[in-house]
């Protein structure tokens, strides 16, 4: 069984909305037969390492010209499927848009060198661990 882990900085007021959206999207994976058993959950109340913690804090801070990010909690969604059409890697990158917003990359090969000027922030600040 593989497994996928995202450990995330996210606001108390909107954990339940980004549950629901890991969980449509298992779904929808599910539906599309590019897994079986792709299931989410949400543990509330995950005891990550604290140097991972700070680091979430950091990248918070940077990414969001130094606004604290005092109002954020740590949550961990576990990721879990019986079988992957492909890559458990895959996998993890396509559900990490739930947290990162997809760029808008321009079609032009050489302005794609420059790919950091095209970068977004992410709107939850996220660590990945993949168990395949």
């Amino acid at each position: 069984m593989a497994t996928i882990e995202f450990t995330m900085l996210v606001p108390p007021a909107e954990v339940e909305s980004v549950r629901d959206r890991f969980t449509r999207a298992a779904q929808a994976l599910n539906d599309r037969g590019k897994t079986r058993g792709l299931a989410a959950v949400v543990d509330l109340h995950p005891h990550p390492d604290s140097g991972v913690v700070d680091q979430l804090r950091r990248v918070y801070r940077a990414d969001h010209d130094g606004d604290r990010p005092d109002d954020l909690a740590v949550y961990r969604c576990v990721v879990t499927a019986d079988k992957v059409n492909g890559s458990v890697n895959e996998l993890a990158m396509v559900l990490s848009h739930i947290l990162t917003p997809v760029a808008d990359l321009p079609r032009d090969v050489v302005s794609l060198e420059r790919e950091t000027d095209f970068e977004l922030p992410a709107r939850y600040p996220w660590t990945v661990s993949v168990r395949p």
